[in-house]
């Protein structure tokens, strides 16, 4: 390294070790690519200086790495920069359409890693945040339909992953055109969902149903009561009855 008075110039130095200014060289060490194992750290970044940005751009800075991580299968790594990403969402409101992105890319992780209960939970709640925030004609809630068909699909429920692509496919193919990757990739959706099994028998209710509250202990306690107030009625008629006599 050079030192003051050396004679040498000192040049800002950027994360990876670089002038921030140089131009890419026959060298490997401005060529050498990004290694996830050993050089996801960097990619954490300094938390003092993601505080000083907005939080828009902090959460934009880590779904897209994340998206990044993903798209290499490096998915335990993708969640890590989705959780930092989370962190930055709380100093926006939980309503805010970008705290949506989040979700999504969690949702995306979980259904690479098959946790599919956990996926659909993770879209539903993205689902939830575009249609409060954006309303439900969008493509970005278009997409949300999308992303929670695919995790409804892979539960085994077709008929609801149906609904939801059928909806996707009408409102991408009114915003977007028939020829956008997003529609394109919804319509292929709804082919296989419409020519997947359904299932006809009788089953478990599904996940996320509402609890049904066990109301007969209640009616059994009613009971009881009345049964108390009429056997009481009918000893204080006996009483009566014998007095007088």
């Amino acid at each position: 390294m050079a030192t003051r008075g050396s004679g040498q110039s000192l040049t800002p130095q950027s994360a990876r070790g670089r002038s921030p200014t140089a131009r890419a060289t026959g060298s490997p060490s401005v060529t050498r690519k990004y290694n996830p194992k050993t050089d996801f750290p960097m990619a954490l970044g300094d938390e003092e200086d993601l505080l000083r940005l907005p939080p828009q751009a902090a959460l934009f800075f880590f779904c897209e790495l994340a998206s990044l991580h993903s798209a290499v299968q490096e998915d335990e790594l993708s969640a890590q920069l989705l959780w930092r990403a989370l962190e930055h969402s709380r100093r926006l409101p939980p309503q805010d359409a970008n705290v949506a992105m989040v979700w999504n890319g969690l949702g995306r992780v979980a259904f690479h890693v098959g946790r599919f209960e956990d996926a659909t939970r993770l879209h539903m709640r993205a689902r939830s945040i575009r249609e409060k925030a954006l309303g439900g004609d969008t493509i970005d809630t278009a997409t949300s339909y999308n992303n929670l068909a695919c995790c409804l699909a892979a539960l085994d429920r077709q008929t609801e992953a149906a609904a939801f692509t059928e909806l996707a496919v009408e409102i991408l193919k009114e915003l977007a055109g028939e020829d956008h990757p997003r529609t394109l990739t919804a319509s292929r959706n709804l082919t296989k969902v419409r020519t997947a099994p359904k299932k006809m028998s009788l089953e478990a209710p599904h996940l996320f149903s509402l609890p049904l509250h066990d109301f007969t202990a209640a009616l059994r306690g009613r009971r009881k009561k009345k049964k108390k107030k009429s056997r009481s009625g009918s000893s204080k008629s006996s009483k009566s009855s014998k007095g007088k006599r």
